[in-house]
């Protein structure tokens, strides 16, 4: 049924088509030409690259073409064209006919040979991704060759599979997926063309979560179909096309909320979303459900698309339940969604489904966990190293216990606060190679401090996701915004913020044009100071430590460790030295990628860091061994994978149930050799135990 309405409503002629009025304005000057020239059509699937390609081709053979540009229907070529019979058109379905053998008979036997009935010879090559490059080789003399009244017409997702030279010769026409406006004008032409009644709401979704004129139809089409009234409804849309991102969503931070991972995990398998799909649809969820029903977005409609897509009283229970586990966790509600946000927000790109259920997994336990007692800031147990096992719960990807609460009562830095900068900082480099070289500083010009933190949130998610995320193939594969961000009171009462990151050197220029688009949009609320180094070359330990001070430089100087001065021994220059002042919001937060959480999951995969302040070994400090570790960890994760490589040759995964078993227990035997304590690992530097 949606093959049929999407043939039903294709269009035949230029005329009819949606959203490519630039594109068909010059095919249409190429069919009225004396010679029309080659051409390749490139997009997304669905997006009309075939539909315009089989339009130009028949305007190309026909005799007469209209004043518009599209055939005549009328001619001998015309008539045999759409019969399928027309010696002068040949479609070529590149998956199957794409080598060299192939396009080799083709162009000695068909593409230079005299034409029948059409005014040209025309070749669709369709799926020209496929095209070997041999076979593209052979087009090139042919597709150079201007006597000849060939038309070569190639259609494919991405232009880049195709040779620079060959793509030379012909002219490049993109595609876009069609914008909401186009697929909400296709959607209604569909619902004229077939006399059938569609709700502007259920319209609305579909243009915004289809891509693809086929996609389009094909959606249109089920909706319809799936309606006992045989009419396109709001509700038959959500609970039938949009159900995995609506209750499915919905329903998956349900059992989260409860503590129900086994029940999570089957939400996510009756998912018919990918992990990156799903992820996106977990945060456009969470996002929503702040903007509408918390005092931070102060009730307004949310996102157009999610306020048709989920349902308010389907929304209201969920809230209800992240209300009730904020106050079992001793938070706000904002305070909650907010760090619900952060956790998705740093989940990643290429996620695979097994990961993605670990995450689910996380995500459940991290929502189970409260806080310890209000009054520990000082005990023994808060200078546990961060990779020994201990009894306190709490929420892992930001540690909101008594270190969010800082001592005199709201002025200074508690001693767990500065031991958790460090294991951050010490862990970043040991476990990434990198240190902090960029800082930035914001002075807010408004009075609301959870707004201006949330400022600073929106700031750090955008900067990750938009340059780290995205330029994931430039700034390498050790590249996350890894960072740490403090509040504190300025000279003049005003809040202000400090980011410390590790920023590569390719995203240097990037993040400048960013951050001045950024500041200009936010000017009123906030005035920005940069401190940017992105320099080549070996990570500058100096510089990581100078800027960790400045975060450290709040502690309260009565804090001692081992009868000494903290402030002393991670060496803040005594002008540097002062209160934070109270903030009317969390103080500070640190980035998922080296936080206590990552460090606990290195842990558990037994490569846990080492610590220096755990250990007491107070001169070891800052004397750069953590790039002497990072080399060993390396080499050790190395050594691992082959070990493991070796096993899977030994015991293929695709064979018997012996084989199996054999396997399971090599790789068992394997993993019971990796030491549980970071210390006892293989290192050639020379270390301090």
């Amino acid at each position: 049924m949606t093959d049929q309405l999407s043939n039903r409503a294709r269009p035949l002629t230029f005329d009819q088509a949606f959203g490519v009025d630039l594109i068909t304005s010059q095919l249409r000057k190429d069919v009225l030409s004396k010679r029309p020239g080659h051409i390749t059509l490139s997009g997304e699937s669905g997006t009309g690259k075939s539909t315009l390609g089989l339009i130009y081709a028949q305007g190309s053979v026909c005799h007469n073409p209209t004043d518009a540009g599209s055939a005549c229907n009328a001619c001998s070529a015309c008539l045999a064209f759409r019969a399928n019979k027309l010696a002068d058109f040949e479609r070529i379905r590149c998956p199957s006919r794409g080598r060299k053998d192939f396009i080799d008979d083709l162009v000695r036997d068909y593409l230079t040979g005299v034409v029948f009935d059409g005014r040209n010879r025309v070749v669709l090559f369709d799926e020209a991704q496929a095209l070997t490059p041999p076979a593209q080789d052979l087009l090139l003399d042919v597709l150079e060759e201007r006597d000849w009244p060939l038309v070569c017409i190639f259609t494919l997702i991405d232009e880049r599979d195709l040779s620079r030279p060959l793509l030379d010769r012909t002219r490049h026409l993109p595609l876009a997926v069609p914008d909401f406006a186009q697929a909400r004008a296709y959607l209604a032409h569909l619902a004229k063309l077939e006399d059938v009644a569609a709700e502007p709401e259920a319209i609305d979704l579909i243009a915004t979560f289809s891509r693809g004129y086929r996609s389009l139809a094909g959606w249109f089409d089920q909706a319809r179909i799936a309606d006992p009234t045989n009419r396109v409804s709001l509700v038959t849309v959500r609970n039938t096309l949009l159900r995995d991102r609506s209750s499915g969503i919905l329903a998956l931070l349900g059992h989260c909320l409860g503590a129900r991972p086994e029940k999570a995990l089957a939400a996510l398998e009756r998912m018919t979303l990918g992990p990156a799909e799903t992820i996106d649809a977990v945060l456009q969820v969470l996002t929503h459900l702040t903007v509408r029903f918390t005092a931070t977005g102060r009730g307004q409609r949310g996102s157009h698309k999610l306020t048709y897509l989920l349902d308010d009283d389907a929304c209201r229970f969920v809230m209800s339940q992240f209300a009730d586990r904020a106050a079992e966790l001793g938070r706000t509600l904002d305070g909650l969604l907010d760090e619900s946000l952060e956790f998705w927000s740093t989940v990643g790109s290429g996620q695979t489904s097994t990961k993605l259920e670990a995450h689910v997994i996380r995500f459940c336990l991290l929502l189970k966990y409260s806080s310890a007692p209000a009054d520990a800031d000082l005990a023994p147990a808060a200078q546990r190293p961060i990779n020994q096992p201990t009894k306190s719960k709490r929420l892992l990807w930001r540690a909101r216990d008594n270190k969010g609460i800082v001592s005199r009562r709201g002025e200074w830095l508690t001693l767990p606060q500065a031991q958790e900068f460090y294991e951050a900082a010490t862990f970043m480099v040991q476990a990434y190679g990198v240190g902090f070289n960029s800082a930035l500083v914001v002075d807010h010009l408004t009075s609301d401090d959870r707004a201006s933190v949330e400022l600073i949130s929106g700031l750090t998610r955008q900067i990750r996701a938009r340059l780290f995320e995205r330029h994931a193939e430039i700034a390498g594969p050790r590249a996350d915004f890894h960072r740490i961000v403090l509040h504190e009171r300025n000279l003049g009462g005003q809040l202000s913020s400090q980011i410390v990151f590790a920023l590569p050197p390719s995203l240097l220029s990037d993040l400048t044009s960013f951050l001045d688009r950024w500041e200009m949009r936010n000017g009123p609320k906030a005035r920005l100071e940069r401190q940017l180094s992105a320099v080549v070359g070996t990570t500058n330990l100096p510089l990581h430590w100078t800027l960790m001070r400045e975060l450290w430089r709040g502690i309260d100087p009565i804090v001692r460790v081992d009868g000494m001065s903290v402030l002393d021994l991670l060496k803040v220059p005594p002008s540097r030295r002062g209160p934070l002042g109270h903030v009317e919001a969390r103080r500070y937060a640190i980035s998922a990628s080296i936080n206590e959480g990552q460090q606990r999951t290195a842990a558990a995969d037994r490569m846990g860091h080492l610590s220096a302040w755990a250990d007491r070994k107070w001169s070891r400090l800052f004397t750069a061994w953590e790039l002497k570790e990072h080399a060993a960890r390396s080499d050790e994760l190395h050594r691992r994978a082959q070990r493991l490589a070796e096993i899977e040759r030994a015991f293929p995964a695709d064979g018997l149930l012996l084989e199996h078993t054999a396997h399971n227990a090599a790789v068992a035997a394997e993993r019971a050799t990796w030491p549980i304590d970071p210390h006892d690992r293989h290192r050639s530097w020379p270390s301090w135990w």
